[in-house]
């Protein structure tokens, strides 16, 4: 019967212990997130804050949209640009006024620039690391996730020239090209630069490092060359006609060839591509064809009806159509599939694999059903 009372104390005393160290934790969280650290803001801290379904902007119509950070997104537009955190508050905005602006984000950087102006607004999920104002026009700017950033320009006395910036804006390599005008390029992880160029033979594409202005390799095409990027150590090309596939030094690792249709999107992921194409110039169901990073089919399904938009994303491509977003796996069997609202203009694959349907006004989480077989009816 003595036992009982000591019982009763140390419950009470592990009782006060939470109470106090539950107190202790809460003033924390008020020092931190201000007059609104009360339980939301506790459990924000405990749970890492809720994911919001839906982020709101000024109008965006026509404009473009990129995923950032930890969910988060990137919507430009000729008059603005508007960063969200995954709780849809918006971390930072700016306003300009561009003719013809470009967006490209990659983990959490991302870059904003006027085409055929000469302004470039380089950022993070934080805020704008550096708002560049180039000598000469701008042809196109690209970033990786390791936060090096391609500006490429027109330049006096050359064919364009090619500015490499770090992570924290500083410009760390230039080059001028004086035989082939620039189109674009890409960094892989700070160590190379390739550049893609056009001139009066064709294409080419020039690979150097970037402690050096000597290039390595190159590679020629008397064909067009639309673009070109790195995916890891290997790189690939996307031409009117086929898709080239390279290694780090530019040897041919393998192609993939389409010619006779029409290219309608396309789309990188990691080790892999996606092509949407199609036996005609405009309208009409398209091809989606998924391939490895060696050029081999992984394979492929017509479309439901004429899409929309195009996403690709690790291991899952999304499609938009008219009212619907249908999921597909690299092997291009449809998984799932979202109602969304009309007026949906793109669709954006997240860091972690959750979809975001865009409109003029605002975007929000696509919530999916598992894909039934008589769902392609719902589109044709």
């Amino acid at each position: 019967m003595k036992d009982a009372p000591k019982k009763k104390i140390g419950l009470i005393r592990v009782i006060l212990i939470v109470l106090v160290a539950a107190t202790a934790i809460l003033a924390v969280i008020m020092a931190v997130n201000g007059r609104d650290g009360g339980f939301r803001g506790l459990w924000d801290a405990i749970t890492g804050g809720s994911d919001a379904t839906e982020f709101y902007y000024e109008s965006s119509s026509g404009g473009a949209f990129g995923a950032i950070g930890n969910r988060g997104l990137a919507v430009a537009s000729n008059s603005g640009l508007y960063v969200f955190d995954k709780e849809g508050k918006q971390s930072f905005s700016m306003l300009f006024s561009f003719e013809s602006s470009s967006l490209d984000t990659a983990g959490n950087y991302g870059v904003i620039c006027d085409i055929g102006g000469k302004s470039v607004i380089f950022f993070n999920t934080s805020g704008v690391i550096s708002q560049i104002e180039m000598d000469y026009p701008v042809i196109s700017a690209t970033v990786n996730e390791e936060g090096y950033l391609c500006v490429c320009t027109e330049e006096s006395g050359y064919l364009g020239s090619v500015t490499v910036y770090n992570s924290e804006g500083t410009d760390i390599y230039k080059w001028y090209s004086g035989s082939a005008r620039v189109l674009s390029a890409d960094a892989n992880d700070g160590s190379q630069l390739l550049v893609l160029t056009i001139g009066q033979g064709g294409s080419n594409l020039v690979l150097m490092p970037l402690s050096s202005e000597q290039e390595t390799s190159r590679y020629s095409s008397s064909g067009l060359i639309i673009d070109a990027g790195f995916d890891g150590n290997n790189i690939w090309a996307v031409t009117t006609e086929s898709v080239l596939f390279f290694n780090n030094r530019l040897e041919e690792r393998g192609t993939y060839d389409f010619s006779g249709k029409y290219l309608e999107a396309y789309a990188a992921g990691s080790g892999y591509m996606v092509l949407r194409i199609s036996d005609y110039q405009m309208g009409g169901q398209s091809q989606i064809v998924s391939l490895s990073d060696s050029g081999q089919e992984l394979g492929s399904a017509m479309t439901e009806a004429e899409p929309v938009d195009m996403a690709a994303s690790d291991e899952t491509v999304a499609i938009l159509y008219s009212g619907s977003v249908v999921t597909y796996d690299l092997r291009m069997s449809p998984e799932g599939r979202a109602e969304c609202a009309s007026g949906t203009e793109r669709v954006v694959i997240r860091s972690d694999g959750t979809i975001l349907a865009a409109g003029a006004f605002s975007a929000y989480v696509c919530e999916f059903a598992e894909y039934a077989q008589d769902d392609a009816s719902m589109e044709s």
